[in-house]
């Protein structure tokens, strides 16, 4: 089934329109994140000033700096993938990225947020329970960043930045244009899960696969609601939780 209740495939799509479909679409995804990652750099060397830049330990100054620094990433994909979608596409962008008013029944949504829940706490308790360190060393990291900082950060950054840029990339986008290849959703929410996994590249293996079962999660969300804000409220409530656990740390 198609991500936008709008969209119609082709009867029979050729091989070469599927690759060239594919292709454009990981190299747009590729090209934002690099384009983001380098001009987010370009604006903190000249904003900030260089002894916090170099200045070693994540604590104090430096964790502000590297949270705004993933904000201004945040703020800068997201921008330069609706600025593409609304040239590439004729201005669509909601059309495009599936933002429109989701199309579930409140029996449906709350249905799914159960099985969101269910699935994600059981892979967290298994995480917990057999992976305990793994997790623990996941969670220091970001238990180190929020030392000495403004809690209003990490919640703008993480509860809010981060669902709406790689929703709006990964599966607004990506997913969204795969699924009109002979792929179909399901081995396009496959691709695009992969790569917003290997976005996190760095967490350990079990962190990894969880993050990889939350996007499968994601993508589910998207497919039974026909609306990219029910995975982005999905994700940002995860991360919340996940906020939470740290803090309390």
């Amino acid at each position: 089934m198609s991500t936008h209740q709008e969209d119609k495939r082709p009867a029979n799509p050729s091989r070469s329109e599927d690759l060239r479909c594919a292709a454009e679409a990981g190299f747009a995804v590729t090209v934002i994140i690099l384009a983001a990652m380098w001009l987010t750099t370009l604006a903190m060397v000249a904003l900030v000033p260089r002894d916090l830049m170099t200045s070693g330990p994540v604590e104090g100054p430096d964790n502000i700096v590297s949270w705004l620094t993933l904000a201004l990433f945040q703020i800068i994909a997201t921008l330069l993938m609706l600025a593409f979608v609304a040239r590439r596409y004729r201005g669509r962008v909601s059309y495009t990225l599936a933002l429109g008013q989701p199309r579930i029944s409140l029996q449906r949504l709350v249905l799914t947020i159960v099985v969101v829940v269910i699935v994600i706490g059981t892979a967290s308790w298994i995480s917990l329970t057999f992976f305990r360190d793994d997790v623990l060393r996941d969670l220091d990291v970001f238990k180190r960043l929020l030392a000495d900082t403004p809690i209003v950060l990490p919640i703008l950054v993480l509860c809010i930045g981060a669902p709406i840029s790689e929703e709006i990339l990964f599966r607004g986008f990506l997913l969204g244009r795969l699924a009109h290849t002979r792929l179909g959703f399901l081995g396009a929410a496959l691709i695009a899960t992969v790569g917003w996994t290997a976005l996190h590249w760095g967490y350990s293996e079990v962190g990894m696969v969880e993050v990889f079962i939350a996007g499968l999660l994601f993508s589910w969300a998207l497919w039974r609601s026909r609306s990219l804000w029910v995975p982005i409220a999905f994700h940002g409530a995860y991360n919340g939780c996940v906020l939470a656990v740290i803090h309390s740390l």
